[in-house]
């Protein structure tokens, strides 16, 4: 008898360190998928994250758009950005993440919500951007972006009619390049991304084809 209250004992006394454990595994999971998020925003300051497409979801827009392609989404996105935070060099923007949603293993609610807000360096922000990162086994992978930011949402309406094929069009396995005279003192920076994002597509159909 007394050595089964000794087992007991000795098991009620591993409980707290086992839950520290589980508390650590938990929160340590939360922070890998607040580091996806992270790793992704500086792939894109460089200018290397064109390729990883994430789906947009612009909860306050009351516009309906054209059809675009992720790609298309995302590329606008990311002008819109520039333009509400006054840069035209995405590369000088400043940004800060925070858990909004937490994922425990013991929730029917298989995701993280990573809030970041966005800055120049004027300190001018943008916040209400919120990555959503989902598990899937034992990895994390970025599912979609919720934006509900109203300046944000009216600069995107503003640019889904901009004609993104103006200099290079490219269909399957065709290509077209248009004929366009370029004054580089009368070029916008959005005449600049543009130029930048048909010249990426010239890019990859010549890698692909």
């Amino acid at each position: 008898m007394k050595s089964q209250s000794k087992v007991l004992l000795k098991f009620v006394g591993l409980l707290p360190i086992v839950f520290l454990l589980i508390v650590v595994s938990v929160l340590g999971e939360n922070h890998r998928a607040k580091e996806l998020v992270e790793n992704y925003l500086e792939t894109v300051k460089v200018g290397s994250g064109a390729e990883k497409c994430i789906a947009l979801n612009f909860e306050s827009s009351t516009v309906a758009s054209r059809k675009l392609s992720c790609e298309d989404q995302s590329f606008l996105f990311l002008l819109s950005l520039m333009k509400a935070l006054e840069l035209k060099d995405f590369g000088s923007v400043e940004y800060s993440t925070g858990l909004s949603k937490y994922w425990t293993p013991f929730s029917s609610k298989n995701y993280v919500a990573v809030l970041v807000t966005f800055e120049n360096q004027s300190e001018k922000t943008l916040n209400s951007v919120i990555f959503v990162v989902e598990r899937d086994g034992l990895s994390w992978t970025i599912d979609k972006i919720d934006v509900n930011n109203k300046e944000l949402v009216s600069v995107y309406e503003e640019f889904k009619d901009l004609d993104l094929s103006r200099y290079v069009e490219v269909s399957d396995n065709s290509l077209v390049i248009k004929n366009n005279q370029l004054e580089g003192s009368e070029l916008s920076y959005i005449d600049k991304m543009v130029i930048k994002y048909n010249l990426q597509r010239l890019n990859r159909f010549l890698r692909d084809n």
